[in-house]
């Protein structure tokens, strides 16, 4: 897990469904749909929404979840204590390690943040460019108070240097994410969730 979230090793996470439906799902030949579908009986078992999620790879290339799909999910993981220090553990830090190690760093939101990025790009040839058509960051923020908020938040149809692009994309939502460490809320944390979900 570590390697597949600290470094967004696409390998790994491709493969997973594969391996889910090879052993738990019992198929040899269909283990990618079988692997799909232990995990549509998880994510309903979670009791999770999954009209706001579609997905038919193991690495993002052909995933698509709403944000307040992916909100509900991570805190459901968070209130998994037999897994969830191992996925905290495993999430790249804004600010100090893995896809996460230059984003923010001056911000007081550095290492305070934990949280997964996921890019969709190409060429744009007629430019000279890149265009990001899609860049997320999911995860947690630790705020100052001890408690801990999940977020998720997206943009898309990003235009630019392929040698900037990337971090600068990277930064805009290091900023959504970042003054939320120091915010007072007075709301439970489900509504915290959400909250950043229409504010970001």
């Amino acid at each position: 897990m570590k390697v597949t979230l600290k470094v967004s090793q696409n390998l790994h996470a491709g493969m997973t469904p594969y391996i889910l439906g090879a052993v738990l799902g019992k198929r040899g030949e269909g283990a990618l749909q079988a692997g799909f579908d232990v995990e549509d009986r998880f994510l309903r078992k979670a009791g999770l929404d999954v009209s706001g999620a579609s997905q038919s790879d193991g690495a993002g290339g052909d995933a698509y979840f709403t944000p307040d799909f992916m909100v509900h999910y991570l805190m459901y993981l968070a209130r998994q204590d037999a897994i969830f220090p191992s996925l905290l553990q495993a999430l790249p830090v804004m600010g100090k390690d893995g896809t996460l190690w230059d984003i923010q760093a001056g911000s007081p939101a550095a290492g305070h943040v934990r949280a997964k990025t996921g890019t969709m790009g190409g060429a744009d040839l007629l430019h000279h460019s890149l265009m990001i058509t899609g860049k997320g960051m999911a995860g947690y923020i630790d705020r100052k108070d001890g408690r801990r908020l999940a977020f998720a938040a997206y943009i898309g149809m990003v235009d630019g240097d392929p040698e900037t692009i990337m971090h600068q994309a990277g930064n805009v939502l290091g900023e959504i994410a970042g003054p939320r460490t120091t915010l007072q809320w007075s709301f439970e944390p489900r509504a915290q969730a959400e909250h950043i979900l229409i504010e970001g």
